[in-house]
């Protein structure tokens, strides 16, 4: 930070029931509530608002509805705005349905190139802003879910379908910066419109803190021609894995966490659409989309402990420890580039199981990234 740059920083944490008993009731509606404020003499004044809202009833697992609505503008014209909607029974029937919207103007993005060509300089990414640009995205999705064998809690086997509409423009480029000079696809802005379609047989025993069991992911993601400026393709799974050794319901708790993430992306994608690995739930330590390739493998390996329940309600507090491992690789297989980094974060619930807060460090041989939010990384 410069010595011209003060910053003043304000935030608050709020978990809001419609019930007031001290167990949770199956029947029930509950907020969750984290505003802040923050100042610098470089950006001017950053406001962000984060609200999630669960609704719970006695039949229907793991709740009836979540909601998770986030908000953050700052002085310059930044902005994002994300909205998240799950419904576990549509209209009545077994089928689960979500719907999410992203638009942000973002003035501080970057993209480093394809890892896996070379070039990227960190004293370049750390002195100058050769690989930043702005951009604004649009990101729109709904996704149905369709029972294939019978519900018993929150396991279950389903088909899912779902549409995407992705847009995202470069603007204001500076003269002789990276992607003015490389022009990856889509550096003059570009549309894709998605099908999606997979398989998913959920078979944990929680949602937002599992404990035990496993979750199995596998999809195809395809650009639909005529209304996308190219076809393009994405094949992508995904695997967790949780197992308790400590007596269930007793303080403290240990979980082992495990996640295997693949992503092979097919045609001549736009830079966007690219996979990488830095950042939150990635590779934790290095800057977001630090190394960028074709395809990816990552894993994931978290240690959590809930060490102990504060006086009130159903707070509680933990402390995890991890190690994220991945590659990234050209289009055939034919050169990688690998990246490692170790950890540690605490988290706490506040007034409710499944409003969890999280601060973790990750250490990598470029630096340390420190991460702040809301529920864990898997």
């Amino acid at each position: 930070m410069s010595d011209t740059t003060k910053i003043i920083l304000c935030s608050l944490t709020v978990f809001l029931s419609s019930n007031s008993v001290v167990s949770q009731s199956p029947d029930s509606v509950r907020y969750g509530f984290i505003p802040g404020f923050s100042y610098n003499s470089d950006n001017g004044i950053n406001i962000y608002l984060e609200l999630q809202r669960f609704v719970y009833h006695k039949e229907i697992q793991p709740f009836q509805s979540f909601g998770k609505y986030w908000f953050n503008y700052s002085g310059i014209g930044a902005y994002t705005l994300s909205l998240y909607h799950d419904e576990v029974r549509t209209f009545g029937t077994d089928k689960r349905s979500s719907f999410d919207l992203l638009t942000s103007q973002n003035y501080g993005n970057y993209f480093p190139g394809y890892t896996v060509d070379g070039g990227f300089s960190k004293e370049r990414f750390d002195t100058t802003s050769f690989y930043q640009f702005d951009s604004f995205l649009l990101n729109i999705g709904v996704e149905t879910r369709i029972p294939l064998s019978a519900i018993i809690d929150i396991r279950r086997t389903d088909i899912k379908i779902g549409l995407r509409v992705v847009h995202e423009r470069p603007f204001d480029l500076i003269s002789g910066s990276f992607m003015e000079t490389n022009r990856p696809k889509g550096w003059e802005g570009s549309t894709y419109s998605f099908l999606e379609i997979g398989y998913l047989k959920e078979n944990r025993d929680d949602e937002f803190s599992s404990k035990s069991g496993s979750l199995f992911s596998l999809g195809l993601k395809t650009s639909v021609p005529g209304i996308s400026s190219s076809w393009i393709g994405q094949i992508f799974s995904e695997f967790r894995a949780f197992k308790q050794f400590t007596n269930p319901g007793k303080i403290p708790e240990i979980v082992f966490a495990q996640r295997f993430l693949v992503n092979q992306t097919i045609g001549d994608i736009p830079y966007w659409f690219a996979p990488s690995l830095g950042g939150a739930g990635s590779a934790r330590g290095y800057i977001y989309r630090r190394f960028v390739g074709k395809g990816l493998v990552q894993s994931n390996t978290e240690i959590r402990t809930w060490l102990f329940k504060l006086p009130w309600l159903e707070a509680r507090v933990g402390v995890s420890g991890f190690i994220d491992n991945g590659i990234v690789y050209d289009g055939a297989f034919r050169d990688y580039q690998r990246a490692s980094t170790i950890g540690f974060g605490g988290f706490t619930s506040l007034f409710n199981k499944d409003f969890i807060l999280k601060y973790e460090m990750g250490f990598s041989k470029e630096g340390t990234g420190v991460y702040v939010g809301s529920g864990f990384s898997f």
